[in-house]
């Protein structure tokens, strides 16, 4: 018998390729796999051996026997370790111990018994042993094992911390965002063992349900992220994909209880817009919370729970009691609040200082070892955030207590999962989830919005305009059947799934009255400045709710073969088909103009996804992988409920300049107001009837090489790749109501729109319509990461990524006529594909790490994040102001989208120069801006750049005694901009809130000529507009731990 524990030299080849295996599981899997062959004399393949898998801390076990071709694979067993491997047979006996396993990646064994020697190929290798270091962090893929989350500089504590080190996934300065591949953030994946836990409906900028990250990094074993998974059991995005899997318990109790805060920050100093204006930054936050799991019988069933509470102080610079520095007074206050009483008959106070914001979460999680062949487990988690709104934070406006609200948002999911092996060539898993989620505004007052002007102010009362009927909720149930069969030459993987989403949202601005007083004797005496009231003609505010049903149908299968050795191909393909069981009510006002109705809903779409992917292990230190396959999936439902809520029919509202003071009450919607609503014919939104899923086409091809330097050290592994990207029915929104009629800018270049509605009631309409564009785009993306771990406790990964990347709409807003609105154009309906929102041109990413045991048994870790990318793009447009010159209607003609023309000398017909700008003063601001090149034509879309982006974030970890001698204590500090604190120079945050810098602003004459004018309020010509002081200043977080 042979008995081998891997070496250390193997490390450093099991990270390389940790990727690069076909196929490659990420999305929804929660399980790992180990498959292999089994040789023996003269390489022949051994039939019948036994292979017997034991996850040691759990004594989880599982067997199977090799097939007459020697092959075995091993499904749904837990991710880490340590493992220990037996093969049996009557040729030999070899036990592997040590192994450690990452999510959905198959750990592939050639077994040779005949062999003195363990003969792994080191690049295939998808393990590491020795040590739980699960780690590999590369172009499009990355897994982050149990101690790089433990100890990477995750200062906010979020997966978007540890994510971040993969060369394509961009996080913006302030944490929130997360780009992969240069694609919008609405359209990433993110699970939680199994479960979507994405923001289902799409009015989150952070990708989550909530305001908070959505698990406890504390309760996480490992996080993937992927870009390009050729694997058909995929679906449901066409950005990234991000998964992760929760801890278990073992045959032994642990835990842990940890406290984290905040209790120094620097002073972010603006040099470049003021001269050196001083922000001192309070950031009063803190965490606590507890993880403990153990058996509850042993061998067989186990548990894990972990609990989490946050809260920050919100800044507060105002004395309610005297009203010092605000333009209310305390007299006109007394006055407003006796008024309330005495005239209106209600209560009311100054209100208070916001109560923190808050973040609770706890998760509980049962594996069950029903027996050798089956395991099953359970996951329960609730989360629940709460922050404060519309407290006084500001000097012109007194919010009264009536008029505070809290933003709760509530999500609860629980998984379930059933693995099985049914024979030794095939297994199955059934999985079953639920997740429900809710977002409300708890008032403080049921009444409308009271707003009185005061000498210098104005006092607030009542629920806030935007919260009289404001509620968000989604269910999500998901079923799933996967197998897995192996013949004799190959792997055979079909899966079905079930995927039934019910949303509802109702959004009533005004729906119970808003109420403006001129001044507080107006007030006093029941005269009204104005009031505004909107809802459903029926006064029905469910009427405008979007509640809707859909269920999404998923199949999928996949083979995977071995034409010779060393190559592997895997082809696949999935269907997807939708089914929607409610429609947007119908307009005939619409109808009548367009000739098709506004009903469309998607019910009955469905979309081919073909994959195709290789790996070929070209030598033991050299593979060639690469694939190509179609996705689809991710566009926010808050773009088709659009359809929903603004069919231009159901709502009306009502403005009224003079009420009967009898009628005045603000606990009710007055009668006249009511009757006045009607069926309408406003604005709407619609869907395409002819709308096609959005999907992408991405090929990649890559290689992975290990290799020694002499002199430095053995072990370095790289990898580089390259991936295309080809948008296909990519989503725009057009206008419907304008009507090309020939006219033109003088130049040619610009559509001057009339509307169908013209000369009619209707005249400032508008109707968008969601539908697709045929060329969305294009990405091409090339990435090359080094890592090494080396002897002394040293290791770095270092990678960098060149994004080129086009497109159309961006889609950055949940609503259409954002979309339609600030989408830079050289013309409105016309798609204009070109450089990308979300595109970073150049980033680099250093990943340093240092463990040392200074004092024997206690390790000191030093981990260093550093990131040095190419600013957001921008584009260099015309302003506008009430600019209908181009056919907008009041809706649209404010926005400076219109890329700007540049003269191509003093005689050009296009330009005006006598009643604006001269050419000169023109060339000069172009020259200014760097664009007087585009002379004759329009500035190219999002041609320039913002400032650079510099990152350092630092984590320094130490293990100090317990009271057991197991037990460990733990002291760390994570230095947010560690580079501020090194230079104040240093790590400073300079962009564009809107990524559009104005050039000129603009009028079109009589005759089409441009007119151009110097912009109001000045011309800036640098490519940043405003200093984040929060994230251009250091923070430091000190935590305490507890581990037993």
């Amino acid at each position: 018998m042979k008995r081998c524990i891997f070496p250390r030299a193997l490390l450093s080849a099991a990270v390389v390729s940790a990727m690069g295996t076909a196929p490659v599981a990420f999305a929804q899997e929660t399980s790992a796999t180990i498959r292999g062959i089994v040789t023996g004399m003269d390489g022949k393949p051994v039939d019948n051996a036994k292979i017997t898998v034991v996850h040691t801390p759990s004594n989880s076990r599982s067997e199977i026997l090799s097939s007459d071709s020697g092959r075995f694979n091993l499904k749904g067993l837990r991710v880490g370790g340590p493992y220990t491997i037996r093969v049996q047979s009557d040729e030999g006996e070899e036990v592997l111990d040590g192994i450690y396993l990452s999510l959905g990646k198959p750990l592939t064994l050639p077994i040779d018994l005949a062999d003195s020697e363990l003969d792994t190929n080191g690049v295939e290798e998808v393990v590491v042993t020795a040590e739980a270091q699960i780690f590999s962090n590369r172009g499009s893929t990355s897994v982050f094992g149990e101690d790089q989350i433990a100890n990477a500089a995750t200062f906010n504590r979020d997966l978007k911390d540890v994510i971040r080190s993969n060369p394509l996934a961009v996080v913006s300065p302030d944490g929130n965002e997360l780009s992969i591949a240069g694609t919008n953030p609405k359209y990433n994946s993110l699970t939680i063992d199994s479960v979507g836990i994405n923001d289902t409906f799409g009015l989150q900028s952070n990708g989550y349900p909530t305001n908070r990250p959505p698990i406890s990094l504390d309760a996480v074993e490992q996080i993937s992220l992927s870009y390009a998974p050729f694997d058909a059991r995929k679906g449901n995005f066409t950005g990234g994909n991000i998964n992760a899997v929760t801890k278990s318990g073992t045959n032994e109790f642990h835990g842990s209880a940890y406290l984290e805060s905040v209790p120094w920050s620097g002073t972010a100093e603006d040099d470049k817009l003021s001269d050196g204006t001083e922000y001192d930054i309070d950031n009063e936050e803190e965490t606590y919370g507890a993880t403990f799991s153990g058996p509850l019988i042993q061998d067989k069933l186990f548990f894990f729970t972990s609990y989490e509470k946050w809260e920050e102080e919100i800044e507060f610079n105002y004395n309610l009691n005297t009203l010092e520095n605000h333009d209310v007074s305390v007299e006109e206050l007394s006055r407003v609040l006796n008024i309330m009483q005495d005239v209106y008959g209600l209560s009311d106070s100054v209100g208070s200082a916001p109560d923190p914001d808050s973040d609770e979460k706890i998760l509980v999680k049962l594996d069950w070892n029903i027996s050798e062949n089956h395991r099953a487990d359970f996951t329960y988690s609730d989360q629940e955030t709460r922050s404060a709104q519309n407290y006084t934070d500001s000097d012109g406006t007194l919010n009264l207590s009536s008029n505070l609200w809290t933003m709760a948002q509530d999500t609860t999911y629980y998984t379930a999962h059933l693995f099985s092996d049914w024979s030794d060539v095939f297994s199955t898993e059934v999985n079953l989830s639920y997740k429900e989620y809710e977002q409300a505004s708890l008032t403080n007052s049921s009444w409308g919005e009271i707003n009185v002007r005061t000498d210098n102010g104005t006092i607030v009362a009542g629920a806030d305009e935007n919260r009289h009927a404001n509620i968000l909720a989604n269910e999500v149930w998901n079923f799933g059947v996967h197998g897995t069969y192996m013949a004799e030459k190959a792997q055979y993987r079909f899966g079905a799934e079930i995927e039934d989403t019910w949303n509802y949202n109702v959004y009533g601005r005004h729906a119970s009255g808003t109420w403006s007083f001129d001044s507080i004797d107006d007030f006093e005496n029941r005269v009204i400045g104005d009031f505004q009231y909107s809802n459903a003609y029926t006064n029905n505010v469910d009427d405008i709710a979007y509640d809707v049903n859909g269920k999404t149908y998923s199949l999928y299968g996949d083979v995977t073969l071995e034409p010779f050795s060393g190559f592997e191909l895997v082809a696949g393909l999935r269907y997807e088909t939708l089914t929607v069981d409610d429609a947007p009510n119908r307009n005939s006002h619409f109808e009548e103009t367009y000739g098709y109705a506004n009903n469309e809903n998607l019910d009955g779409r469905d979309i081919w996804l073909p994959r195709v992917s290789f790996n070929w292990n070209l030598r033991d230190d050299l593979t060639l992988r690469g694939g190509m396959g179609r996705f689809s999936g991710g566009m926010p439902l808050v773009w088709v409920a659009n359809a929903y809520t603004n069919d231009g029919t159901t709502k009306d509202s009502v403005y009224l300049t003079d009420l009967d003071p009898s009628a005045v009450n603000f606990t009710s919607v007055p009668q006249v107001a009511m009757d006045t609503l009607a069926p309408g014919a406003g604005s709407t939104n619609s869907i395409d009837p002819d709308f096609e899923l959005p999907s992408d086409w991405r090929y990649q091809l890559a290689v992975d090489y290990a290799f020694d330097i002499p002199g430095v050290g053995e072990g370095f592994n790289w990898t580089t790749e390259l991936t295309y990207v080809d948008r296909q029915d990519s989503v725009f929104w057009r206008d419907l109501s304008r009507v090309d009629n020939g006219d033109r800018t003088v130049d040619g270049g610009r559509i001057i729109w009339d509307n169908v509605y013209a000369g009619t009631e209707y005249e400032d309409n508008y109707d968008l319509e969601l539908t697709n564009v045929d060329d969305g785009g294009r990405s091409i993306i090339w990435s090359t990461s080094l890592d090494k771990t080396f002897e002394n406790g040293l290791s770095l990964n270092l990678s960098y990524v060149h994004q080129d990347i086009t497109e159309v709409n961006p889609g950055t807003s949940s609503t259409a006529e954002s979309n339609f609105q600030y989408e830079v154009v050289e013309n409105r309906n016309v798609p204009l594909e070109d450089t990308a929102y979300y595109e970073i041109e150049h980033r680099f990413v250093l990943n340093l790490g240092y463990r040392k045991e200074f004092v024997p048994g206690y390790a000191t870790n030093f981990n260093l994040f550093l990131e040095r990318r190419s600013g957001r793009p921008f584009s260099w447009t015309l302003g506008a102001y009430r600019d209908g010159d181009l056919g907008d209607q009041t809706n649209f003609d404010d926005s400076d989208v219109y890329l700007a023309y540049i003269p191509s000398g003093a005689d050009d017909p296009a330009m005006d120069f006598e009643n604006g700008l001269s050419y000169a003063e023109i060339m000069e601001i172009a020259k200014a801006a760097g664009v007087s090149g585009a002379a004759g034509g329009f500035v190219d879309k999002y041609s320039d750049n913002m400032p650079w982006v510099t990152t350092m974030d630092l984590a320094i970890t130490q293990e100090v005694p317990g009271l057991l001698p197991e037990h460990r204590g733990v002291v760390y500090l994570t230095i947010d901009n560690f580079a501020n604190l090194l230079n104040d120079d240093w790590g400073k945050v300079y962009d564009i809130q809107y990524p559009q810098q104005i050039l000129f602003d603009y009028d079109v004459n009589e005759d089409g000529q441009y007119v151009y004018y110097e912009p109001f309020g000045g011309l800036n010509t640098k490519n940043y507009t405003r200093f984040q002081a929060e994230e251009s200043t250091w923070r430091v977080k000190l935590g305490l731990k507890y581990n037993f």
